[in-house]
């Protein structure tokens, strides 16, 4: 099994069913970060609210863009949920907008001196495209 007590691993993901944060190996898994921030800025204040930029969606709800502002300038980010080979089971991307394809360039670090404010959008985009969507 392997993992600390109270923990089951399956593939290359680790559940820690007590505090209902998912802990994967991809190195682009922001939503982890931002719930594992999240939960420990609400343990310590008892309250939790994080600016976020306003979103840009299609009537879909499948894709989300918003600009990132910072010392770096305005940097545009995409949200794409895909939907995969399982009925309900969508893949979140995420990352800079590249402006030659219009796609996600998920390898692309700008260090713009926001991550907060940007895991609050990604998480704030998950939580309308669940509303939209609740078997997702």
């Amino acid at each position: 099994m392997g993992g600390e007590f109270g923990q089951r691993k399956k593939g290359n993901t680790t559940h820690n069913p007590s505090s209902h944060i998912l802990h994967s190996n991809s190195r682009n898994n922001l939503w982890v970060f931002y719930v594992a921030y999240a939960a420990e800025f609400r343990r310590k204040t008892g309250t939790i609210y994080l600016n976020r930029y306003p979103l840009i969606t299609a009537e879909s709800l499948l894709t989300f863009e918003f600009v990132s502002e910072g010392p770096k300038g305005s940097i545009h980010k995409l949200i794409s949920f895909q939907q995969t080979e399982v009925t309900d089971v969508f893949n979140l991307a995420f990352g800079d907008k590249n402006h030659l394809t219009g796609k996600i360039d998920d390898q692309s670090v700008c260090h713009n001196s926001d991550k907060l404010q940007v895991l609050a959008t990604v998480a704030h985009a998950v939580i309308v495209f669940t509303n939209h969507f609740p078997n997702a």
